[in-house]
């Protein structure tokens, strides 16, 4: 009988070992895999057990019948499709940061939705400014928009970072179309004229790089593509635009006209000019002293606190302090109010936060109007344990907002101006051009 030499080959091994071991052995093989020059043997039963793919494969409408199925892939060698083969048979992949990129091709074209989540959650947790631009090489490559947005992400969720990348020469490495994902977000927080400015020499370095005059306005218009309309032109004033970017020739005169009349406010819905403002949230914190106690009760009595604006912002969250008792569980709740009319503006329900770290944030439902020269009270109910306190400033000023704090009557549990909880806000900046 088959693999009767082999003898009891069963005893004492979980299902993954014996997975593991048929695979290996190539025991009952029913399929063989031609990668390469290398010839590989499976179950179809296993194959379309964890990957659709397969199942279509070995067992659709039209599946393979001959006795070797070729794997005709640049990008899929055996030592790949094996890796694969493992995974598939008992959950386990070799991941790092050599092969994250073509685990993730393989796992994807295939269908491996549990090893797509565990190459996805390596790359959230390992993407930094050193691996960046391999991975975004690698990612377009194998034409991989999901992992290309992630990178987009990490670059505009950090201004130092945006602002590294923009002034890097591998900037002119980027494809059109990863550069376009780029800058259409609306969170890379770099002033307009200082993307204008990188865009057109990404441009003209491609137009050298193809052999074509970098000079000529509509060989860098060829460049750019759609990428042009990627950039803010409307949020530029009319003297800078006038003075800096008409003159070049790139846009046409009636694409001039339009932005100078979108510049004005005119609404012109079938524009094809993005007018979004720029910018990020950013963490706007009152605390003078780093150094902090784990003392503050939690109890549910109120911690509140007045505060003013010199312009008005979008409020999109607080931060508060948590414990030492890592990691911690608190209820929170919060509420927004106009002191003159104490209307509420915002009420987050009594809702389960838990995190680890020094200071935590509550990201609201949707953003708060705050508008300028008008007084409100912050008021926090936290149950939980025992909670870090800090010393404060009373008014704290961050790029373009300024903030006075004030003493509320409706604090019950001590935090005022100079003392307590409430580190801090998360409020919506926007990029100030010229």
């Amino acid at each position: 009988m088959a693999g009767a030499s082999h003898g009891d080959w069963r005893a004492e091994k979980s299902v993954v070992e014996c997975n593991r071991y048929m695979l290996s052995k190539e025991l009952y093989c029913d399929v063989t895999f031609k990668v390469g020059d290398t010839l590989i043997k499976a179950h179809k039963c296993i194959l379309a057990s964890r990957s659709s793919v397969f199942e279509a494969m070995l067992f659709g409408h039209l599946p393979e019948t001959g006795d070797v199925i070729c794997i005709d892939d640049e990008f899929i060698d055996a030592s790949l499709f094996k890796a694969l083969l493992g995974f598939i048979y008992c959950g386990e992949a070799e991941i790092n940061e050599n092969t994250v990129v073509e685990t993730l091709y393989v796992a994807d074209k295939y269908c491996v939705t549990e090893l797509v989540k565990h190459c996805h959650a390596f790359l959230e947790a390992n993407i930094s400014e050193s691996t960046l631009f391999v991975i975004i090489q690698s990612a377009e490559l194998f034409n991989n928009s999901k992992l290309l947005s992630m990178c987009a992400n990490f670059i505009t969720e950090s201004k130092s970072i945006s602002r590294k990348i923009f002034e890097s020469p591998s900037l002119f490495s980027m494809s059109r179309e990863f550069l376009t994902c780029l800058i259409k977000s609306d969170g890379l927080f770099l002033k307009e004229k200082t993307i204008y400015d990188k865009v057109m020499l990404w441009a003209e370095h491609g137009c050298e790089k193809e052999g074509k005059d970098k000079n000529d306005p509509a060989e860098i218009r060829r460049k750019l593509g759609d990428l042009l309309f990627q950039i803010r032109f409307p949020l530029f004033s009319l003297e800078t635009f006038w003075r800096d970017i008409a003159p070049k020739e790139i846009l046409s005169a009636e694409e001039k006209m339009e932005i100078s009349r979108l510049n004005v406010g005119e609404n012109l819905p079938n524009s094809k000019f993005n007018r979004n403002k720029r910018g990020n949230l950013a963490d706007i914190l009152r605390v003078r002293d780093t150094s902090k106690t784990c003392d503050w009760a939690a109890n549910g009595q109120e911690d509140c606190i007045d505060f003013e604006v010199d312009k008005t912002v979008e409020l999109c969250g607080i931060l508060l302090y948590g414990s030492s008792k890592t990691p911690y569980t608190y209820v929170v709740e919060v509420r927004i109010s106009s002191v003159t009319s104490n209307n509420c503006l915002l009420h987050v329900p009594p809702t389960t936060f838990e995190d680890s770290k020094p200071i935590f944030a509550i990201k609201f439902h949707k953003p708060c109007e705050i508008r300028a020269k008008e007084r409100y009270k912050i008021c926090v109910k936290m149950k939980g344990p025992k909670s870090f306190s800090g010393d404060f400033y009373d008014h704290v000023k961050h790029s373009d907002i300024s903030i006075q704090f004030f003493g509320s009557s409706y604090t019950g549990n001590g935090t005022c101006p100079e003392y307590g909880q409430i580190p801090g806000f998360l409020c919506a900046v926007n990029v100030i051009n010229p």
